[in-house]
């Protein structure tokens, strides 16, 4: 870790050497330690750092980035430099208004010193321990642990001055058998907090009930869908539609529906980077501090989030969404949450008298975005439920589910929710008990 001081100094004089109307410039430094584990045996073990910056200048309306690895005063100079050349020679941006400037923001502890005690010997037990309790039952461990030490900061020439520190800790893990699979997750920001016994008992529970899956016929089922294929689905609302550039393109489900019931009233969403109980992060890449943004409440869709291109194209403020710039995509939430229900699982499970609890999606992708249309798989361990009862396993199936319908459909929510991590994002989800999902076709396992 290079720590504030040195990381905002170096960045502060990359302002100084420019002479364009605005600048910012972004740190992103990363240091990840990883084991891979694969038929019950570490393959793996790595440790990797790097850092780079990013620099953002305006000229007028003209905007250019660069990036740089080098962060010696050479290199920042002549990112800072490049990033110029770039703006002079780039179409101006009409919508371009400003960048930043500094806001009051909270304060939140997002690094723990007493992980960086932790040593590959530490991560590696915890693996070990994954596999003995996996061969107990004759079945195969494969899996990643992670841990990552990151820090952010950003300055930029109206003042804004950032920096944040942060640690975390992702172990995941695939039980295999003869012909079945379990999976199971953890995320945590200590490694303290991190039990690997619950998460092989997870992973190994759903393998041993997913043994010699019986074939059934695609069609229309109610459904359970735990905290996996929960997450799936909330990823992908929020990549397709909880943005404020898809919004205002009119390519997002949100699109000129802002106060209309668009799912069930049990359906209450939002992101808040400033909850501890998800994986919170005080401010943006713009350095631009969080806002809690109420999404979904009670079915209505009330609002999306905005970094600060968009807030000022569309005359708002920015609710300190901003990923790093330049990007494709537009702000994005990072931080969401579910609001829980009053069920549990098993509560669930006893009020189906034919269904399917679906314990996690694969290889899933958008068919419609504008619909929210998606599909995917099943996968590690999928299961009929007849009269109350899980009755035997099934052979994976593939779907093609219109994922707001859906979530007008939703009967029951439970009371306990997950902290997972997606691709970009974390978020904090229960499981749920929809009246009808589109089973459009069938595997051979």
């Amino acid at each position: 870790m290079r720590g504030r001081e040195e990381v905002i100094n170096s960045l502060k004089e990359g302002l100084s050497i420019s002479s364009a109307d605005e600048v910012e410039l972004l740190f992103l430094g990363k240091g990840s330690s990883l084991t891979r584990y694969a038929n019950s045996t570490i393959h793996q073990n790595v440790k990797e750092s790097n850092s780079e910056i990013r620099v953002r200048v305006v000229i007028g309306k003209k905007i250019g980035f660069s990036q740089t690895n080098d962060l010696t005063k050479e290199g920042i100079k002549k990112a800072v430099l490049d990033a110029e050349k770039i703006a002079k020679v780039t179409k101006e941006d009409p919508d371009f208004v400003k960048l930043p400037e500094p806001e009051e923001g909270k304060d939140i502890k997002t690094f723990f010193e007493e992980n960086l005690n932790v040593k590959p010997e530490d991560m590696a037990e915890k693996v070990v321990n994954v596999i003995k309790r996996a061969e107990s039952k004759n079945l195969i461990a494969s899996g990643a642990f992670s841990f990552d030490i990151n820090e952010y900061a950003v300055v930029n020439s109206r003042g804004i001055e950032k920096y944040q520190p942060y640690t975390s800790f992702f172990f995941t893990t695939v039980i295999m058998g003869e012909n079945s699979s379990g999976y199971a997750d953890r995320f945590s920001m200590k490694f303290s907090e991190l039990d690997e016994n619950s998460l092989a008992d997870e992973a190994i529970e759903r393998a041993l009930m997913a043994k010699n899956p019986k074939d059934i016929e695609p069609g229309k089922y109610e459904v359970i869908l735990t905290e996996y294929a929960v997450e799936d689905v909330i990823s992908f609302l929020s990549y397709l539609g909880f943005g404020a550039k898809q919004f205002h393109q009119g390519t997002s489900f949100l699109s000129g529906k802002i106060c209309e019931k668009i799912m069930g009233e049990n359906i209450t969403i939002w992101d808040d980077g400033l909850n501890p109980e998800g994986a919170p992060i005080p401010f943006d890449f713009e350095g631009v501090p969080k806002k809690k943004v109420m999404l979904i409440e009670n079915g209505v869709a009330k609002g999306i989030v905005y970094d600060s291109y968009h807030a000022f194209k569309y005359h708002t403020k920015s609710t300190g969404h901003a990923l790093p710039q330049p990007s494709s995509f537009g702000p994005l939430p990072l931080n969401i949450f579910m609001k829980e229900g009053t069920s549990s699982l098993s509560d669930m499970i006893k009020n189906v008298k034919k269904g399917i609890l679906i314990s996690r999606f694969h290889y899933t992708n958008p068919l419609d975005p504008k619909r929210a249309i998606i599909t995917g798989m099943t996968r590690d361990g999928t299961f009929m439920i007849e009269n109350g009862k899980i009755s035997y396993p099934v052979k994976n199936m593939r779907f093609t589910q219109n994922m707001i319908e859906m979530l007008n459909g939703v009967v029951e929510i439970s009371k306990n929710r997950k902290k997972q991590k997606g691709m970009i994002h974390v978020s904090v989800v229960p499981c749920i008990r929809v009246k009808e999902f589109n089973f459009t076709g069938k595997t051979e396992f």
